[in-house]
């Protein structure tokens, strides 16, 4: 299983082993998880993590068409949050894939409620 405080490290840039953000990559983490959790995204509950033993199997289900869509948010979300670009450009362009990723989760997440 695919860790996912460690899969969002190397995402910002960081090895498995390099641990000293840790406490603030997950906290980070943490606050995606709850807007994900407000756009109907996940699990029925707010999910958190603690470590890297949590998986994006804990979260969602590999299955749900919204899987990979809610991983990339996480990660680039979290990447904001922790590690914003310094370029304007760089910054304009990750802030407008991530409205581009809820407009698209929400949407989403909508139908399938609807469709249940």
């Amino acid at each position: 299983m695919e860790s996912i405080l460690i899969s969002v490290k190397e995402f910002i840039g960081f090895g498995e082993e390099y641990t000293s953000f840790d406490s603030e990559i997950i906290s980070d983490i943490n606050e995606v998880f709850l807007d994900l959790y407000q756009l109907g995204v996940g699990s029925e509950e707010v999910f958190s993590i603690e470590d890297e033993t949590s998986s994006w199997t804990d979260f969602i289900s590999e299955e749900d068409p919204l899987f990979e869509s809610a991983k990339t948010y996480v990660k680039k979300s979290t990447k904001l949050a922790f590690d914003p670009p310094v370029n304007s450009a760089h910054l304009e362009a990750l802030e407008r894939q991530i409205k581009k990723l809820e407009w698209r989760l929400t949407t989403t997440a909508d139908s399938n409620k609807s469709e249940s």
